[in-house]
């Protein structure tokens, strides 16, 4: 009852015409790697919270949080269809991040959380994703509130994996002055 913890590898299939599943519908699994062998592998994955440093299999989430922390490995596609990625940052330099080398399709919903008592400044970026390929936009984001003066910029999120911050330019002319003001 609670947590799963690993702290190695987790195979799911180890030989040729061996089948293994994995079902994760509650609770929490921390892992350093779930690994796909030779045989035939599912990872069904409803619910719960997966902690893990890197996936070399193919994840389709279908509900759950996956938990970044710090840093986790995609070797394969990655696809949310419900559920959530939570992404903490602590600083312009240490925010977690997600690399996927397949094909990594958007859904469900990206939830951003300050950590630390961390709070940006314009013009900071924050490279979150790094893929490839990329399908599909997220059915939600979570921010934090910025202010009245600093704004989030998506514009880069679906083809970089990046979030902005810049100044709140309430009149669009590319300015922030007195004018945004009013």
């Amino acid at each position: 009852c609670g947590t799963v913890s690993i702290n190695s590898r987790m195979t799911l299939r180890n030989e040729t015409g061996s089948k293994g599943r994995y079902e994760l519908n509650g609770r929490t699994l921390n892992e350093v790697e779930i690994f796909a062998g030779s045989g035939t592998s599912e990872f069904d994955w409803t619910g719960g919270a997966l902690v893990v440093e890197e996936l070399n299999l193919d994840v389709i989430q279908n509900g759950g949080v996956l938990a970044i922390d710090s840093h986790v490995s995609a070797n394969g596609t990655y696809t949310i269809s419900t559920g959530s990625i939570e992404v903490g940052i602590r600083s312009n330099s240490d925010f977690d991040t997600m690399s996927v080398t397949g094909l990594f399709t958007f859904a469900g919903t990206l939830e951003v959380v300050f950590e630390s008592g961390y709070f940006p400044t314009s013009s900071e970026k924050f490279d979150i994703f790094d893929f490839t390929t990329s399908a599909n936009v997220f059915d939600a984001i979570v921010l934090p509130s910025l202010g009245d003066e600093i704004t989030w910029n998506l514009e880069l999120l679906y083809t970089e994996g990046k979030l902005t911050v810049e100044p709140f330019d309430d009149d669009n002319d590319g300015l922030m002055n007195i004018r945004d003001a009013f």
